[in-house]
């Protein structure tokens, strides 16, 4: 029977997480760090009795000598050094339990040395970015380490031309570790939405790195932040990007499973904004959304309420079809030509494949084939054009790739598909082999049924 003795402190892993530390008569683990497979240590300071002087100054905010070439401090003690009270959960020390390599992951990160590229619209946004998490981990650096530690390890690995195998195995232990903190939170300050994004974010990457999936993760961080954003409490902009993404990511797999998303995003900005991770296609979101709830309705519809589905649908294409993506003014002084071409990519292919599934709602496959033929062509073009000309995928367009993809009928064409795989979809392997595994499904499925629409094709494909 599991107990908490009066005399045993908790370990410093329950402690970091805030969580009941429940001891096993006679072993030497706690639940936690034995389910979690890890070290189960007390390495931490003991806080000395009674309340604090209120005249103490933290430790973490005691001055740092000035530093000069020769300094020994590093970027991590700049962030800890810069660091102020959080209301989400700290600990004395952030580093009693890291190895030697999970220091230089930590270290790297405010040096720019992880590689996030392949989240970003344009490398414009690379420094931005990296400011929003320097500045987060000094506010709450404890709660957003191993998520951090599991996305940077997880992200060399993957990327780097000989990778490590203890990157891998940091990643996944403190993978497991990072999840356990999300969804502990079961409620917060409004003041932290931030840093919860932030956390959400960076579980996402190392998802979709591991497995390729990151559904319940999305499904579980939106339902967190739901009730702040449902009370129209305004976003400052980080936030809001990372919203935006938690949104897109989810819409991604709903539109595969039929099933109705979380929240329908509302564009708050009047003028024209590029967003990091979905440049100008953010108010294309809400009409994702909307296809995704049509979808789920005619795949549960017994008939009576069709016309009133059709009519939801003709109103969408309608909007949908007289949209144009937009760029602010200053986008010549602030984005080169290389990323133009890809936020217009991307936004361009979203609003064909938005498109594309309104007509495979409204037609079966097999039927009503020159349209769907010339939208299928018009996205896999413009996807293959903007590689040539900068050099690199566009983020964010599994979606609008595999709905042009499953118009594709001739071997010669399919084949040319799955190789383009590798092309335009460079976020992980696994993500590649996920859409791979979609696309031949897919083939299959439609070569061996009549009369599928897109919600019906959806509700067969492998999950």
């Amino acid at each position: 029977m599991a107990e908490q003795t009066g005399s045993r402190r908790a370990c410093d892993r329950c402690h970091m997480v805030k969580e009941r530390c429940r001891w096993t008569h006679g072993l030497g683990k706690c639940e936690r760090c034995q389910r979690l497979h890890s070290p189960c240590q007390t390495r931490r300071p003991t806080k000395s009795r009674g309340r604090k002087s209120r005249y103490a100054l933290p430790q973490a905010r005691r001055p740092l000598p000035a530093s000069s070439e020769g300094s020994d401090i590093t970027p991590v003690d700049l962030i800890i050094a810069g660091s102020e009270p959080s209301k989400l959960p700290r600990t004395l020390s952030v580093f009693f339990d890291l190895n030697d390599r999970e220091l230089q992951i930590l270290h790297g990160v405010p040096e720019g040395k992880t590689r996030v590229d392949q989240y970003l619209v344009g490398p414009s946004f690379h420094e931005c970015h990296l400011k929003t998490f320097i500045r987060h981990l000094g506010i709450a650096l404890p709660f957003l380490r191993d998520a951090l530690l599991a996305s940077s390890a997880l992200i060399a690995y993957e990327y780097q031309p000989r990778p490590i195998q203890l990157d891998r195995m940091i990643g996944h232990k403190r993978a497991a570790s990072a999840i356990s903190s999300l969804r502990s939170l079961a409620s917060f300050d409004p003041g932290s939405v931030s840093t919860v994004l932030i956390l959400a974010i960076l579980s996402i990457s190392f998802a979709e790195i591991i497995s390729g999936r990151s559904l319940e993760i999305c499904r579980h961080s939106l339902h967190l932040v739901k009730p702040l954003y449902d009370s129209l409490i305004t976003l400052d902009p980080d936030s809001l990007a990372f919203v935006g993404c938690l949104i897109s990511s989810e819409l991604e797999e709903c539109l595969f499973r039929c099933e109705v998303p979380t929240l329908r995003f509302r564009v708050q900005e009047l003028e024209p904004k590029v967003d990091r991770f979905l440049g100008v296609s953010t108010p294309l979101l809400p009409y994702l959304h909307d296809i995704a709830v049509i979808s789920h309705r005619l795949r549960h519809d017994t008939g009576s309420d069709r016309p009133q589905i059709m009519k939801a649908l003709d109103a969408l294409e309608t909007e949908v079809g007289q949209w144009k993506p937009e760029l602010p003014e200053s986008h010549e002084a602030t984005h080169s030509q290389a990323e133009i071409i890809s936020i217009l990519t991307q936004a361009n292919v979203t609003r064909w494949s938005i498109l594309l599934m309104a007509h495979r709602l409204r037609h079966p496959y097999g039927t009503e084939t020159i349209k769907a033929g010339a939208i299928s062509e018009i996205i896999l073009e413009d996807l293959s054009l903007s590689v040539q000309r900068t050099g690199r995928s566009v983020p964010g367009v599994n979606l609008a790739f595999l709905a042009a993809c499953f118009e594709l009928t001739g071997p010669g064409e399919r084949q040319s598909g799955l190789e383009k795989t590798q092309l335009f979809v460079e976020f992980s392997k696994q993500v590649q082999g996920k859409v791979k595994t979609i696309l031949m499904a897919a083939w299959t499925i439609l070569d061996t049924h009549d009369q599928l629409y897109w919600h019906d094709l959806c509700a067969l494909l492998p999950q």
